[in-house]
């Protein structure tokens, strides 16, 4: 299959439940850290296995660095205070942001719901920014030095007895990109890539909602690590939003594509039968732009991400063309989702092998 079929597979996908995992990070009183979202975020893969064929390129993977997490946090609180100690003359003020974001309230159609307080903190996304939260169950994230709306969420739509009203695909993406607009997210650089309906639990109760992904398009590989999401509903005639995700990654390496998909598939299928004795049944492949993360290294070193809460493995903040190679097994007997050794021997995974140097740089649990 030549590059250019290959670059037109690619889709992209952002669960609903990766959102929420972000709010309850910010939830926790604004910690700047925590352990709750880094074990949500877990995930990558060091292996510098490159079979015969493939091209020699310059590694990209680096050992990560161990700390503990009090060292971790207290580096992190450190860079936080620096960070904004030196840049605070560039920051807007506080009283300027919050006007800024109860003006995107208004715009969302909030009348009674005002903020009065901002704080410098640092996001879900390592950079500084100012958080607001309202008595009204609302919160949202800015940029300090521009205003603009990072993140938005309103806990209050997933208990509210509403019903979504029956619209259809594009007249969801029409309400969603209207909105959009007029929140100034985003540039034309994005495009909407999926728009389909979810349906979101709270004590059993089932809500459907609409999520409309955006992603930049690079090369015609949709780059999923600048992906915003919108997820909403509409309650006669009325746009109700329940998350609003803006993202803008600046860490695209845009490495060239070296490796073939054989090639790819032969790395990640090494891999597996070096993690689990199953055999392997199915094995697929697509194309994407993913950030290097640690869940390969873990599996592969016996870091048990699930129940150490006393080390923190640090990586570079790298996003690589990558092929995602999801190998699955033919599984029997029990399967423990909280178990570090059924996680390893039993679930299927995707490996995300860089497209360059064929090193296994990530990867996540798939579904088995």
């Amino acid at each position: 299959m030549n590059k250019e079929k290959i670059l037109e597979k690619v889709k992209a996908k952002i669960a609903i439940s990766n959102l929420k995992e972000e709010n309850v990070v910010m939830n926790e009183k604004f910690n700047i850290v925590s352990k709750l979202g880094i074990v949500a975020c877990l995930i990558l893969s060091m292996t510098g296995v490159v079979f015969a064929g493939v091209k020699m390129s310059e590694k990209i993977w680096k050992e990560p660095v161990k700390k503990s997490y009090s060292e971790h946090i207290k580096e992190e609180e450190n860079k936080v205070k620096q960070q904004i100690t030196e840049e605070k003359s560039n920051f807007i003020s506080e009283e300027d942001i919050i006007k800024s974001a109860n003006l995107i309230l208004s715009k969302l159609g909030y009348e009674e719901a005002e903020f009065e307080m901002a704080q410098l903190v640092r996001g879900y996304d390592d950079s500084i920014n100012y958080i607001l939260r309202n008595e009204s169950g609302i919160m949202i994230q800015m940029n300090p030095k521009t205003a603009e709306l990072k993140y938005f969420c309103d806990e209050n739509v997933l208990s509210e007895n509403y019903e979504c009203d029956d619209i259809t695909e594009e007249e969801a993406k029409n309400i969603s990109k209207k909105i959009y607009e007029d929140l100034k997210i985003l540039n034309n650089e994005y495009d909407v890539f999926e728009a389909k309906k979810q349906k979101v639990a709270l004590n059993e109760i089932e809500k459907d909602f609409w999520q409309v992904i955006y992603c930049k398009n690079d090369n015609g590989i949709a780059d999923k690590t600048t992906a915003s999401a919108h997820c909403f509903m509409v309650v006669n005639g009325k746009p109700i939003s329940y998350i609003i995700k803006a993202n803008e990654n600046e860490s695209l390496e845009n490495n060239e594509i070296v490796i073939s998909e054989e090639e790819a598939k032969n790395i990640a299928i090494s891999k597996e039968k070096e993690l689990s004795p199953l055999e392997i049944v199915e094995v697929n492949i697509e194309m994407s732009i993913e950030k290097m993360n640690l869940f390969i290294y873990d599996l592969e070193n016996g870091i048990d991400f699930i129940n150490n809460s006393d080390d923190k493995y640090v990586i570079d903040d790298v996003s690589r063309v990558v092929y995602i190679v999801e190998v699955k097994h033919h599984t029997t007997g029990e399967i423990k989702e909280h178990d570090f050794e059924s996680i390893k021997e039993k679930y299927n995974k995707k490996y995300y092998i860089d497209a360059t140097t064929g090193e296994i740089i990530g990867g996540k649990q798939a579904e088995y």
